[in-house]
């Protein structure tokens, strides 16, 4: 209708028309919101994501990492301090590849290898996209797990209440308790409700899932930014438009909006787009 109204000027648009283009242009922009916000979930599905397990010495880390990859990956003995070195393995999580990394143990420590460790423990800490918290359900909640919460707090935190199997001892402090996405009780040893923690993990992954109608998911960076773009021109054009201002400022962005979106979808001819207009209406009555 722009084009339409440049290219023959005795052909004004009228409000109405005005007004419907500004809708159509308001729909385009949240269509090209959709496709950006979706961008953090596309790249989660081509790198995968870091799963961390952290938890105090015994809390039952390895035994639970061996439970969600169904295969005795970790070492699993009864003496504290036995993982050193974190190990990492790639499981799927709804859809999702989560790279699952069992850590060290936190605790208080003067062992240097131990302390190098739970170094180590930390720093996967920071770059984990969830952390999975492994508290000893039949031992009060103690300074070290309290410890363990205080680096971790600041990361999303899904809290695994282990060896539900044995009597319940634990009980977590209420600002622990709420402040985690949620808590699974469950025993690592036996398995029981492993699957329910791998539906909590999953659950926290998917909340930038786009609605089931996307089918178009952007994992890809330089798509990203011409969605912005592309985003960017279409706002820039709408508003010209409402404010009245001469077709040529509206269609100056507008064609760039186009361009950008070309430049993901491939180069569209301005030619296809003329055809288009003109084969909804009516020159020259």
């Amino acid at each position: 209708q722009m084009e339409t109204a440049l290219e023959f000027v005795e052909d004004d648009v009228s409000p109405e028309g005005r007004e419907a283009l500004i809708e159509a242009l308001g729909a385009a922009e949240s269509g090209l919101r959709e496709l950006e916000s979706g961008f953090h979930f596309g790249r989660l599905l081509q790198e995968g994501v870091e799963v961390t397990i952290v938890g105090r010495p015994n809390a039952g880390k390895s035994s639970l990492f061996n439970a969600l990859l169904r295969d005795e990956r970790a070492i699993v003995t009864e003496i504290p301090g036995t993982t050193r070195d974190a190990l990492r393995e790639t499981i799927n999580l709804a859809g999702i590849p989560a790279h699952l990394v069992d850590t060290a143990g936190i605790r208080e420590s003067e062992d240097r290898l131990e302390a190098a460790g739970m170094e180590k423990s930390l720093e996967y800490v920071k770059r984990s996209d969830v952390v999975c918290f492994v508290v000893d359900g039949s031992e009060p909640f103690c300074e070290d797990d309290r410890r363990v919460w205080e680096a971790i707090q600041e990361r999303p935190v899904v809290i695994a209440m282990n060896k539900s199997d044995l009597a319940c001892r634990a009980q977590l402090p209420e600002e622990v308790a709420s402040a985690a996405i949620q808590v699974v009780r469950l025993s690592a040893l036996l398995g029981t409700h492993v699957d329910s923690l791998r539906e909590s993990l999953a659950g926290v992954l998917n909340r930038d899932r786009p609605g089931e109608q996307d089918s178009v998911v952007v994992s890809n960076l330089r798509q990203q930014e011409c969605l912005r773009r592309a985003r960017a021109h279409l706002v820039e054009g709408r508003e010209a438009w409402r404010r009245g201002l001469s077709e040529e400022f509206a269609l100056y962005d507008l064609r760039k909006s186009l361009d950008a979106i070309g430049e993901v979808t491939g180069a569209t001819d301005i030619e296809d787009i003329l055809d288009a207009i003109f084969s909804t209406f009516c020159i020259g009555k």
